[in-house]
């Protein structure tokens, strides 16, 4: 791909990626109608943004956000808590977003585990607030790790614990690199 003489594929169709927003369009309806989860929550991004030719339309988004978390989607849990917490789409309910936070934190999501740490916190639970920010910076999220720092000097955090979180970061970073991933990285921005 980077030199030029080959083509970039669709990882789903295996035919190489569509020219026109129908095409596009077309080949995502057929992975919605195969239940997969990826093509729900992403058919949910084209209208929420009005994409791939679309109307706005924010109901239809959250139903297909929906649809994809049914089928095991942790982006879509995740999408669905900020809808839910901000009442983007749907009335304000802080519990619902807090319930798919939980949810996408369980999927792996680091971000959502750093926010459901950020909750706890304003609950007034800091240590179980220190502790899901020590899982997420474990797994290499940002925010989390500088909260287990601000948690250290605190005093919410032992010595012990935040040195092995640090070490867990640092080596999650470490099995991130790779040759391959500098190069994708590097075609993807051009």
């Amino acid at each position: 791909m980077i030199k030029g003489n080959i083509k970039r594929w669709c990882p789903f169709c295996r035919v190489p990626l569509h020219k026109t927003d129908a095409e596009a369009m077309e080949r995502l309806k057929k992975r919605v109608k195969l239940n997969d989860a990826q093509a729900h929550l992403t058919l949910g991004h084209a209208y929420r943004n009005g994409g791939m030719g679309l109307t706005q339309d924010i109901n239809k988004t959250i139903e297909l956000w929906r649809k994809a978390a049914e089928l095991g989607s942790t982006n879509a849990h995740f999408n669905l808590a900020t809808a839910y917490h901000n009442g983007y789409g749907v009335e304000q309910d802080r519990d619902k977003a807090l319930q798919y936070w939980t949810l996408s934190a369980i999927g792996g999501d680091e971000t959502g585990r750093y926010n459901l740490g950020a909750i706890e916190k304003a609950n007034g639970n800091i240590d179980r607030a220190y502790k899901h920010w020590m899982i997420a910076a474990r797994c290499g999220e940002d925010d989390s790790l500088k909260m287990v720092g601000v948690g250290y000097k605190a005093g919410h955090v032992t010595k012990e614990d935040y040195a092995t979180t640090l070490r867990a970061y640092q080596s999650c970073g470490n099995e991130m690199k790779s040759k391959q991933r500098d190069i994708a990285a590097a075609a993807h921005d051009e």
